[in-house]
């Protein structure tokens, strides 16, 4: 019974180890073979593998909040108290506040579910940015602008 006990000891540690690795603790050797055949394939693929190798820090601004989408580097945001919908910027911690969803909610989204699964994207010219959502279920598509009070109805 005591060595059962032992290997469950030995298996539970193996594990917190393998759950606090990362990517930074590939030996070089294999990185540069992975890195190689991203590169050979696709440009993106290299550079988010490289991302995830070097990037690591924290964001107290996702406190609250739920990331409903991401568009070029920017996250979406949703405020799990407000239904405030937030542009972030992730390195510059720079952010854009827009209306809350709740009146869309209420009026056009009943489904619970829908609401939990909405996805959304950022449009942006250089003159001008607006967010998009959309949400399963729900044949509505919606935008607003940081000059608009409130979300409008696309489709």
């Amino acid at each position: 019974m005591a060595d059962a006990g032992r290997k469950r000891q030995r298996f539970v540690a193996c594990e917190r180890r393998a759950h606090g690795r990362d990517w930074t603790s590939l030996p070089s050797d294999i990185t540069n073979v992975i890195a190689e055949r991203l590169l050979a394939e696709d440009v993106v693929d290299y550079m988010s593998f490289r991302a995830a190798r070097r990037l690591r820090f924290r964001l107290p601004e996702l406190h609250g909040h739920r990331i409903v989408g991401f568009t070029d580097g920017l996250l979406i945001l949703l405020n799990k108290g407000t239904t405030v919908v937030r542009v972030l910027h992730p390195f510059t911690r720079a952010f854009l506040d827009l209306p809350p969803l709740a009146p869309i909610f209420h009026l056009l989204v009943k489904d619970t579910w829908s609401r939990a699964w909405m996805d959304a994207a950022v449009c942006w010219s250089y003159a001008s940015i607006a967010v998009v959502a959309w949400f399963p279920n729900v044949p509505v598509v919606v935008y607003t602008k940081p000059t608009h009070a409130r979300w409008l109805v696309i489709h």
